[in-house]
């Protein structure tokens, strides 16, 4: 009888373990279609990691890779003519002590790279010189040759938005949070040590976004 009493009890404790697992488990991020998990996407994939990293190699002048997203921004049925959206980000960030001289040099690699934005950074650099603080000034897009993004956030070593300006996926144009392939968010020590060097007047986050896929609506 008391051997039965404990199996009883055993199988409930067991029961409960396994609720509690499953209670801790993440449900699916996705509802990402097959086809766009398939192989010939997943070379696109490759091809636009590999092409958004030299341009982030050539933007920051070799910056080291600090985040980057994967994923698909479902666009039904807000957009008339495409379903799905497929995007990789690559980002890293750029120090400067000098915040005028940052933007000037970010900007001139921007311009060498065949990028154009309206507003761009000149105009940042005039909101600064017109005393609006590094931390408050506006993100910037440019739109660069093989359809790429860059988007330029301005932070500072005290600023407490920092983290939150290197949360990729609230990019305008990146793939959102929806439906991610694969992340990898910035490291807690990285993020320590931008907010420790109270040298620099200036951090550039600077994210490359680059379209791989795109599906048509039905």
């Amino acid at each position: 009888m008391r051997s039965a009493v404990v199996r009883r009890l055993w199988a409930t404790a067991l029961l409960a373990a396994v609720l509690v697992v499953a209670g801790c488990t993440p449900a699916a991020r996705s509802e990402l279609p097959r086809e766009l998990r398939g192989p010939e996407v997943n070379s696109a994939r490759q091809k636009a990691i590999g092409a958004a990293d030299e341009d982030l190699r050539r933007l920051t002048g070799s910056a080291p890779l600090k985040a980057n997203l994967d994923g698909c921004r479902d666009l039904r049925p807000r957009h008339a003519g495409i379903s799905w959206r497929c995007a990789v980000v690559r980002t890293a960030t750029v120090s400067n002590a000098d915040a005028v001289a940052g933007l000037d040099d970010q900007h001139a690699r921007l311009l060498d790279h065949g990028c154009a934005a309206f507003p761009g950074l000149a105009t940042t650099r005039d909101r600064l010189a017109s005393g609006i603080a590094v931390a408050e000034l506006a993100e910037v897009t440019y739109h660069c040759p093989d359809s790429t993004i860059v988007s330029v956030r301005f932070s500072e070593p005290h600023d407490d938005d920092l983290a939150a300006k290197l949360d990729l996926t609230t990019l305008a144009h990146g793939p959102g949070a929806a439906n991610v392939v694969s992340s990898q968010p910035v490291a807690r020590a990285n993020l320590d040590r931008l907010s420790d060097d109270r040298s620099q007047r200036l951090i550039m986050v600077v994210s490359v976004v680059r379209s791989y896929w795109s599906t048509p609506a039905e």
